[in-house]
């Protein structure tokens, strides 16, 4: 038959697969380029103070503590943890908060609570300061009621 493709798959793929590199390539889906950068009171852009440490799966749920290890007070703290995964994809949970003003070497200590499923999960936990974002992301496995963590 005349007109006709031999192969239209081959045409679906390719494309699928040029749009793809365009969508990639025209930047949409980043939020970095949205962020200021946070400045001193000399106007001098400063590194991100903020470091996430310490985080814990167990039985009450998990827990991570964000410390401010620079020499100058974020405004705020945004964060947030979420836990996806499990057995058929049916543990999809989170939690978001905001600290104020966290001075130099204070911490603070983030929760979310019970966590019930059974499977493979992946926690993502992330700070957000003016300018500077922060994201560890840690594998693990859900037992019940219990978070193991693999760090």
């Amino acid at each position: 038959m005349k007109g006709k493709l031999k192969n239209p798959w081959k045409v679906t793929i390719t494309f699928t697969i040029v749009s793809i590199i365009l969508i990639s390539t025209a930047g949409f889906g980043s939020a970095e380029g949205n962020i200021t950068k946070e400045k001193d009171t000399k106007g001098t852009t400063v590194a991100n103070p903020i470091v996430i440490s310490d985080v814990k799966g167990g039985f009450l749920g998990i827990s991570a503590v964000i410390k401010n290890e620079g020499d100058y007070t974020p405004d705020w703290v945004i964060w947030d943890i979420s836990v996806t995964g499990g057995l058929f994809g049916n543990i999809n949970r989170s939690i978001d908060g905001r600290i104020d003003h966290l001075e130099p070497g204070e911490s603070e200590t983030i929760f979310l609570g019970f966590i019930f499923g059974f499977g493979k999960i992946t926690v993502e936990i992330e700070a957000i300061t003016l300018g500077h974002r922060l994201t560890e992301v840690i594998a693990g496995f859900q037992l019940g009621f219990h978070s193991f963590l693999i760090n």
